[in-house]
């Protein structure tokens, strides 16, 4: 995580000029989210439907009668399963909008096996006890991006929570309502055009138990959880970025950085552009007397007057004005009658609804086939999109023996890899108290005991932890006899680079050597 690459300005926000940074962010990465949840959930909606027809297929006919019953209402079945599993869809959505967040152009392919351990990850809770959170787009980067169950989880979700207020349950109110407000006006829609008689009689393409197309009618349902899972998901990280913005104070770290990177020693054209300020200063505030201007309104002639007036006359009479008293509603280019060819046209679609002596079930599988060809297009289709959206995703990183994370070689912008370290780092540690350079001396200091505590210990560190928060991963490993000395060096630390504050040398370098005999005996 780059602060310096942060794609939205960093500042303290309310709950809701984050929520409508969120609806900002989704509109700038639509498409691309709106795919990463949608292929997987029609991945779900096809499996589904290949194991629901292989049952009635290889079943004994006729069924009984429990099982027919559920045969009959599986298509509901099938989008209450796609429903209760929205938890896991939203991990990859919010995944890619962590990279695009802090442009995280990292190339490579996103393995399967890295996608199955993103949706695996915590699941079992998700899917159960937390699946009615009403908070859950807030909690979910805790779970996908932090990486955190259990007590750690809880206690972090509950501080996110403290400063959020009701923002979160009221965001997933509103889109649950959108929701069911698309669904809701697309069948009064399809009511309105069909007419009463198709909702009276809704099987007229159906013979027997031919229920194919039922499983189509639930699509529409799962396009429009996808429409919707943008909005949700990205208002949901902007309310975890707002409250990350302020308990770690992202923005001023991000000015210290700037200020820092701007300054420069002392010039002697300096104090000559200051008098030159100064003087234009004192030219702009002294007064001039310059006469008072008098405004005068404009005299009109006699013939300009009846101009005017003839004018207004004109244009408020007919045909310029034209008022109608309408009682009635009517449509605005009304047509006379109904054209003939369409009259026709409805009139033996009517006719081909009422008859009950055709065999159609061959016309009807011939449709059937066709329909799921052009499904398996219209999904191979939409994965090449998504495979070409997908190609500058990172790559998850491959869990260790111990299991956690392959190390970080960067945190907080210093890299603490063994081949960023000098070999001899104790002379150039001295040497750099010797010329006076504080901060060089402490950044060695500090990155070496941050390379020994991590790589060789094990420490389990994210990327993107604080000073403060590797502070306290190194205190739950209990077994390290460090008394206090990492948490002291990390304060002075914290004071030299932020308040610029210096520390004792003599403090400081026995602090280093009392880690180091631990930690590299």
């Amino acid at each position: 995580m780059n602060l310096t690459e942060l794609q939205l300005k960093a500042r303290v926000r309310t709950s809701w000029q984050a929520l409508d940074l969120g609806v900002k962010i989704a509109r700038r990465w639509y498409l691309s989210l709106m795919l990463a949840w949608l292929i997987p959930a029609l991945v779900v909606y096809l499996l589904l439907v290949a194991g629901m027809y292989a049952y009635g297929m290889w079943s004994v006919s006729p069924l009984p009668l429990s099982l027919s019953v559920l045969w009959e209402v599986s298509p509901l079945w099938l989008l209450l399963i796609i429903w209760w599993l929205k938890p896991l869809l939203d991990r990859l959505p919010l995944f890619l909008l962590s990279h695009y967040i802090f442009n995280d152009k990292a190339r490579g392919w996103l393995h399967w096996r890295a996608l199955l351990r993103l949706y695996r990850f915590d699941a079992l809770l998700s899917l159960s006890v937390r699946r009615f959170d009403i908070q859950r787009s807030l909690h979910l980067p805790v779970t996908v991006l932090e990486r955190q169950k259990g007590g750690a989880r809880k206690r972090r979700c509950e501080l996110l929570r403290r400063g959020c207020g009701p923002a979160g349950g009221w965001l997933t109110w509103v889109m649950m309502s959108l929701e069911g407000a698309l669904s809701l006006g697309l069948a009064i829609l399809l009511l309105s055009l069909l007419g009463i008689d198709f909702y009276i009689q809704p099987t007229f393409l159906m013979k027997g138990s031919d229920i194919a197309l039922l499983y189509l009618e639930i699509l529409p349902d799962i396009l429009f959880m996808a429409l919707i899972a943008p909005f949700y998901i990205a208002c949901g990280f902007s309310l975890y970025l707002n409250r990350r913005i302020e308990l770690e104070a992202w923005d001023l770290e991000l000015v210290f950085r700037e200020s820092a990177r701007r300054r420069e020693p002392q010039s002697t054209i300096k104090p000559l552009l200051s008098a030159a300020l100064s003087l234009l200063m004192l030219c702009l505030v002294t007064p001039l007397s310059i006469a008072p201007a008098q405004a005068q309104e404009p005299t009109l002639t006699r013939e300009q007057l009846d101009a005017r007036d003839q004018v207004r006359t004109i244009l408020e009479t007919p045909p310029f004005v034209i008022e109608k008293n309408v009682s009635h509603w009517q449509w605005q280019d009304e047509p006379d009658q109904v054209d003939s060819e369409d009259s026709s046209f409805l009139d033996s679609l009517n006719n081909l609804m009422d008859e009950d002596s055709g065999d159609l079930s061959s016309l009807f599988s011939v449709v059937e086939l066709l329909l799921w060809i052009g499904m398996g297009l219209l999904v191979v289709l939409v994965l090449r999109k998504l495979v070409s959206h997908l190609k500058a995703a990172p790559v998850l990183s491959k869990p260790n023996a111990r299991g956690s994370v392959n190390s970080p070689q960067v945190m907080m912008g210093m890299a603490i890899s063994a081949e960023s370290l000098p070999e001899q780092i104790d002379a150039r540690i001295d040497e750099a108290f010797e010329r006076g350079d504080e901060r060089q001396a402490m950044s060695l200091m500090y990155r070496h005991v941050l390379f020994l505590l991590i790589h060789q210990h094990r420490v389990p560190v994210e990327p993107w932890y604080t000073e403060l928060e590797c502070a306290d991963a190194v205190k739950q490993r209990s077994q390290l006899p460090l008394d206090g000395c990492w948490d002291e060096l990390t304060q002075y630390w914290v004071q030299l680079a932020y308040a610029h504050q210096s520390p004792p040398r003599a403090r400081v370098q026995y602090l280093y050597l009392a880690l180091k005999k631990v930690l590299a005996p």
